[in-house]
């Protein structure tokens, strides 16, 4: 007897390609990450680039949104 049809796609066929496009990102991090590893072997450390501080990058966006507000409000503030 004939099976009948179902209505809704199966699960199998939504989530192979939700797995494959998962599969292709975490591909794509190692690849990166190797790179970046080869890199940092090969630049020698005394030219490698300081760590970025995340504090100092807050406080240049917390300065650049003042200097924001400040311009856009002109005469009103003062």
């Amino acid at each position: 007897m004939p099976q009948p049809k179902r209505s809704s796609p199966s699960l199998f066929r939504v989530a192979a390609p939700l797995r494959r496009a998962l599969g292709g990102l975490v591909v794509a991090g190692m690849v990166l990450a190797a790179g970046e590893l080869a890199l940092r072997m090969w630049v020698p450390e005394a030219q490698q680039p300081a760590p970025i501080d995340r504090f100092a990058l807050a406080d240049v966006a917390a300065g650049a949104y003042v200097h924001r507000r400040d311009s856009v409000a002109g005469d009103w503030l003062e």
